[in-house]
């Protein structure tokens, strides 16, 4: 039986929002600050997307790549005491948190799975199924929230079936205790392929990590600067200062630039693993990825790397195409996730060109969030690589739009900027992600939707607060200065912990007080596979 819903309220529009991972639950709460109502739709019996607990895409010793800072949304800082890189279960009780601080959980349905999505006249013809009961209502606006971690992509492989050992994708990988003693291939190389690798590594006979390209292997904590100290990782890439200094430069240009300084931080790796050289000289786009042991568990002999491809699989392991042959007990697969839109009309995802196959680039939107011929649609954090400070604002703007407090962008101006995403798709070679300037992303943004902070006006308002946003990462906190929504006293006090943070001659002690077993697969913003 078909039951045809309805939550709407008189003098309310309702938003329905695909999707109850951290760009649903920012989505949710954009809608309410524009005055709209919305609706989420989680399929499963709990919040949280990838990092819910135990049916999540996280394994056990699963940390953040990204510190707290970065993995934050604007207006709601973390506890206090929260380690610098959280685990899993600290975003999920963050997310729960968030939801109920402002509002959005009474708005969630649980159990609730989207079926179709078509258009119907002017509104959005919505069927899903909520604790077994099939539903359908129409929707002013919908937007897409769930990711980009849809569906796990596993290659076919000749010779599969004839394996008699077990194979799994790394979405299914929780701890290293179930691998004991197994002889154990790992087939890619980037964030969750390495980071397996080392956290299964004590526990079994042997681990081999089948790469396809080295890459940068990057430590959670590095230094920037010889005589300076440790700080976490993505405090070095998103630096106002710097990023100002990068604006005039080509893509090839940052490029070299970027190369420059992973290969300065990264100069031991070639002598420990001659398979891990990059010539640095090169213009395309750096791969990297976070491990705080891979290379010392390379060094140790706890992990072998072979620089190789998949021919065949047969009854005893793998076969490469040179013919050298690997056995093995357990094959683990992180080779990463499909987008799936299955949900959506075969109308909708042609106007979207939408590619499935394609890992990198499956959808063609203006800025990730709009497309012309989908009126009252939008799309928050379905780009590969998403962080929570991007899905954010693009959370923020769809919905600033929907309930009439900016305009639409031009038809034009959006197919320029669908144009720009196919050059993104069609780029060779292809880059690790497709927008990896991440602080230009947030500037765009912030900018669309009048929240960009004036730091020539800064310079002379409050020098103070211009030092500590220019001396430090670019974070989510500095879109809450001015504008719609602004909350200057809660930015200010993250800003003004960010700055007194960084200022410790040692931060990575702060880390030895709250220590954790694991790093992440950056999955939604902290997770980029």
């Amino acid at each position: 039986m078909l039951i045809l819903a309805s939550y709407k309220s008189p003098q309310k529009k309702q938003v329905l929002i695909i999707g109850g991972g951290p760009s649903g639950l920012v989505a949710a709460k954009s809608a309410l600050e524009c005055g709209l109502e919305p609706i989420v739709l989680e399929k499963d019996n709990v919040i949280g997307g990838a990092w819910k607990p135990h049916k999540g895409l996280m394994w056990n010793s699963m940390t953040t790549n990204s510190s707290r800072y970065t993995t934050m949304f604007s207006d709601f800082p973390w506890q206090p005491g929260t380690a610098d890189f959280p685990n899993q279960r600290d975003v999920h009780n963050y997310l729960v948190a968030y939801a109920d601080k402002f509002g959005i959980t009474k708005h969630i349905h649980l159990e609730s799975e989207v079926l179709h999505v078509k258009r119907s006249q002017k509104k959005w013809q919505v069927t899903w199924k909520e604790v077994g009961k099939k539903k359908q209502q129409k929707f002013d606006f919908v937007i897409v929230a769930t990711g980009m971690f849809s569906k796990p992509y596993m290659p076919h492989l000749k010779g599969m079936e004839e394996f008699k050992g077990k194979i799994i994708h790394s979405k299914d990988y929780k701890s290293p205790e179930a691998f004991e003693h197994k002889r154990v291939v790992i087939v890619g190389g980037a964030y969750s392929g390495s980071q397996i690798a080392t956290d299964i590594s004590k526990n079994v006979s042997y681990v081999l990590n089948v790469i396809s390209r080295p890459m940068y292997i990057l430590q959670r904590y590095i230094k920037a600067h010889p005589n300076g100290s440790e700080m976490p990782v993505d405090f070095t890439f998103y630096n106002r200062e710097e990023k100002i200094n990068e604006l005039n430069l080509t893509v090839q240009e940052k490029n070299r630039r970027a190369h420059k300084f992973y290969s300065e931080l990264c100069h031991n790796q070639a002598n420990i693993c001659k398979l891990l050289a990059i010539d640095p000289n090169t213009g395309s786009s750096p791969y990297v990825t976070i491990s705080d042991t891979y290379l010392e568990d390379i060094q140790a002999g706890r992990v072998e790397v072979t620089l190789n491809k998949i021919a065949r699989l047969d009854k005893e392991g793998i076969v490469f195409n040179n013919g050298e042959r690997q056995p093995a007990d357990v094959i683990i697969f992180c080779t990463g996730y499909q987008l799936d839109l299955s949900f959506l009309d075969p109308v909708i995802q042609k106007e979207l060109t939408f590619s499935p196959e394609d890992r990198l680039q499956p959808v063609l939107l203006h800025k990730n969030v709009l497309h012309p011929k989908l009126p009252n649609m939008a799309f928050v954090g379905i780009y590969r690589g998403t962080y929570w400070g991007v899905m954010e604002l693009q959370a923020r703007w769809a919905n600033m739009i929907f309930g009439e407090m900016l305009p639409l962008p031009s038809t034009k101006t959006m197919l320029e900027g669908i144009s720009h995403e196919l050059v993104i798709r069609t780029q060779k070679p292809r880059p690790q992600f497709p927008h990896d300037t991440y602080a230009e992303l947030l500037e765009d943004l912030g900018k669309e939707i009048g929240v960009l902070p004036n730091m020539n006006a800064l310079k002379l308002e409050d020098p103070q607060l211009y030092e500590e946003m220019m001396k430090t990462p670019i974070i989510p906190a500095h879109y809450r200065l001015t504008g719609f929504g602004k909350n200057p006293a809660v930015a200010r006090q993250i800003i003004d912990e960010l700055y007194q943070f960084m200022q410790k001659d040692n931060v990575h002690k702060q880390a030895e007080v709250f220590p954790t077993a694991g790093n992440t697969d950056n999955i939604e913003g902290a997770i980029n596979l």
